[in-house]
């Protein structure tokens, strides 16, 4: 049962889409979403951007991450093995913990110094509670979760393949600090509108499965050897020539690098022949 993990009272409110919080004003007739169940749906409607204070910059991150996550959809990321077998790493999630079970994800850790504070594992908790509610009540199940330890919920969730095992952890570790269990296999780490963090440096390059993504919707920030400048491009040939030599760069480093949208990119990690 749900005793103790949702702040809620579960007869005050009955889940339903687009109901689970309130969302900004984002006119959901712009995505296309089909190939996806009910919950999933659900999930996307209801996509947050917490950190950001002010609402205008808030609505703006919004539609950039529905935007860069309905194209990850429509490109059918990730492949399945990796995205049933292989845990991913969140970085700089706040509590956005839809945006990787709405892309499929079974073992997610959120990565946010957020989750140093208590309330902040309250209300996430609590926003898992509502999808297991859901999910529930589409199945016409009781709803059930175990709490493996202070870090850790399982639970069944239906994403549209039949019911599977979800894991989520947190951690208020900086990613470079995070200290994966032995045998873990790392698939994908993302981040969204956090464009301070180095995605493609430490964990990415040094333990990320084959096969394996690094995916985020801001241009990647690292500094390598051959890098072009940071000046914006001021056309789009210029920009086509950023692109090819940020491609040639990360294919020496192992990677082919995916654009994805105006600004969004994916790292995926080449399997050794």
């Amino acid at each position: 049962m749900l005793d103790g993990i949702l702040s809620v009272p579960i007869k005050e409110w009955t889940p339903s889409l687009r109901c689970l919080k309130e969302r900004e004003d984002d006119d959901l007739s712009n995505y296309n979403i089909k190939g996806v169940n009910y919950l999933r749906q659900t999930l996307f409607a209801n996509i947050c951007v917490t950190e950001l204070a002010n609402p205008e910059v808030r609505l703006t991150a919004l539609k950039c991450k529905r935007k860069f996550l309905h194209e990850l959809l429509r490109r059918t990321f990730p492949h399945k093995e990796i995205r049933d077998n292989t845990t991913w790493l969140y970085a700089g999630s706040g509590l956005d913990l839809y945006s990787p079970l709405f892309l499929g994800g079974k073992k997610i850790v959120m990565i946010d110094p957020l989750f140093r504070s208590d309330s902040a594992i309250r209300k996430l908790k609590d926003l898992a509670g509502r999808v297991i509610l859901l999910d529930a009540k589409i199945r016409g199940i009781e709803p059930e979760v175990s709490i493996i330890d202070e870090n850790e919920l399982c639970f069944e969730l239906d994403l549209g393949e039949g019911p599977v095992e979800i894991s989520i952890r947190w951690s208020s570790s900086k990613l470079e600090n995070y200290q994966a269990p032995k045998k873990e296999r790392l698939g994908v780490i993302m981040g969204l509108i956090q464009p301070e963090l180095q995605l493609d440096k430490a964990l990415a390059m040094a333990h990320l499965e084959p096969g394996g993504y690094v995916i985020c919707d801001w241009p990647l920030r690292s500094r390598y050897e051959g890098e072009p400048p940071r000046e914006a491009p001021i056309n789009k040939h210029a920009l086509r020539e950023r692109r090819k030599q940020f491609k040639k760069i990360y294919d020496r480093l192992g990677f082919s690098y995916i654009v994805i949208g105006q600004d969004g990119q994916i790292l995926k990690k080449k399997k050794v022949s």
